[in-house]
């Protein structure tokens, strides 16, 4: 995590808050994600955040130091925002949000395809964690 005055984009609405920078899991587990982030919850209660968590979804785009076999399988499975949406985040843009809804209902993966290859995520958009979701993890 990142203390809030060090982290990127931030909206004039934000509270102080825990910055998710970078998250990844092997491909073959499951649940890991969610309590790496019940954990930043936890600490960003710790620190005097209130558990708010924030975070700019970019599939794929972990630095080298941090790749590991099974990442880039798991990157093209599904967008990393339809995976921090999964996880009760929502983005700052309620259109987004609405497309993010609607593309996890229909079971999208989230990517635009250009020649039957990802060209990009479509929802590469600033995303935060709601109180409700909040009071949920702690």
């Amino acid at each position: 995590y990142k203390e809030p005055d060090t982290a990127g984009f931030l909206y004039p609405i934000d509270k102080p808050s825990l910055y998710l920078d970078y998250i990844g899991t092997d491909g073959d587990y499951k649940g890991i994600g969610t309590e790496l982030v019940r954990k930043l919850v936890q600490k960003s209660k710790e620190l005097g955040y209130e558990g708010r968590v924030r975070l700019i979804p970019c599939t794929g785009s972990i630095p080298r130091d941090f790749r590991f076999p099974g990442f880039y399988e798991k990157c093209t499975k599904s967008s990393a925002a339809i995976q921090y949406k999964k996880m009760g985040f929502k983005a700052y843009d309620q259109e987004i949000d609405k497309q993010l809804e609607q593309e996890l209902a229909a079971g999208g993966k989230g990517f635009i395809y250009k020649n039957g290859k990802i060209a990009r995520d479509k929802f590469t958009n600033p995303m935060y964690l709601p109180e409700e979701m909040i009071q949920r993890y702690l």
